[in-house]
């Protein structure tokens, strides 16, 4: 749904080779809100200070609302009447590649796109509580080496060197010698479908992958572009639809039509994190007690680096710098 390797295919028949960006098959994929915010940067001369975020789930009713970057979570629910009962959890992002939110603590950033609210004992929120230990002891007792987790995995049914039911068997074996699955693994999209819908045991490929990735870039590692495989002829007899997949996550309930409102939503703080996504934070050019400007620079990229300012979406007092975050509190 959200991988652009698969995007890309589907609409351009262009097949992106593993460890490679989509501009080597002259391809950029851009989500709306960046075309929205390019527009207003070209046009307006407007930084990016605001966020069009989608509020659903298990709420009477869905719905799109535009609020400035840094404000808290808690804010944003309180603002728009929107409560989070006991025994739910906040996704932010989709339930099947979604990261679950403190609404207390976390804030808005320039990649929160969906504030969605579901009980926490539907199959997608039981998935992604379990630990680690707990996914590594359900491999080694569970995985019966059925492959239809790689059968089903979209990367792999674009001829791409990805075998999950592999992974799990020398990762569960404690396999050292045979390290070709690992490697394969770096080129997963982390689409969770193995783990949301493919495997009847209920274990967690994509989870332990993402652990392996995340140790591995640590280390330095770097994914080597590689070659791709010949794409299956029945690849689309196996992709799954739509309807089936929210079935399984028992999330069909919950798939409701979000209208925008243009309501203006105004905190009384925001706290404005140095790094909001991948690259280089940025450094503070502000100091406590200054007086800002909404739209005004108050952390600056890091020169020759991958890394982007921070803009102030609001008129008010820095009360707080620190080497993670700038918190201003509104005039």
């Amino acid at each position: 749904m959200g991988d652009e390797i698969n995007l890309i295919y589907q609409v351009t028949g262009r097949l992106i080779k593993p460890g490679n960006l989509p501009i080597t098959q002259g391809v950029i994929v851009y989500n709306v809100e960046t075309v929205f915010n390019t527009r207003a940067a070209i046009r307006d001369d407007k930084p990016v200070t605001e966020k069009w975020l989608t509020i659903g789930g298990d709420i009477p009713e869905a719905f799109v609302v535009r609020v400035p970057i840094g404000m808290r979570i808690s804010d944003v629910l309180a603002l728009t009447g929107v409560k989070v009962p006991e025994h739910y959890v906040m996704f932010d992002g989709g339930p099947s590649m979604g990261i679950m939110k403190n609404p207390a603590s976390d804030v808005v950033v320039k990649t929160t796109n969906a504030l969605i609210i579901v009980p926490d004992s539907i199959p997608a929120v039981v998935q992604k509580k379990r630990t680690v230990q707990e996914n590594l002891r359900l491999a080694a007792s569970v995985c019966c080496q059925c492959t239809r987790c790689t059968d089903l995995c979209p990367r792999h049914l674009l001829g791409h060197p990805i075998q999950p039911h592999e992974f799990m068997r020398v990762l569960s074996n404690h396999d050292f010698q045979n390290i070709e699955p690992y490697f394969d693994a770096m080129y997963c999209s982390g689409c969770g479908l193995c783990e949301m819908y493919s495997c009847g045991q209920g274990l967690s490929p994509r989870a332990l992958i993402g652990v392996f990735k995340s140790e591995m870039r640590k280390q330095g590692y770097k994914v080597p572009a590689g070659e791709v495989a010949p794409v299956p002829e029945d690849r689309n007899l196996r992709r799954v639809p739509l309807e089936r997949l929210r079935g399984r996550l028992d999330l069909e309930k919950y798939n409701k039509s979000a209208p925008i409102t243009e309501e203006a939503i105004l905190p009384e703080t925001v706290k404005l994190m140095l790094s909001q996504h991948v690259g280089i934070p940025a450094s503070p050019v502000v100091k406590l007690g200054d007086a800002v400007k909404a739209g005004q620079i108050v952390a600056q990229a890091a020169e020759g680096k991958l890394s982007v300012p921070v803009h102030c979406p609001i008129d008010g007092i820095v009360t707080e710098v620190t080497g993670q975050f700038i918190i201003v509190h509104r005039n």
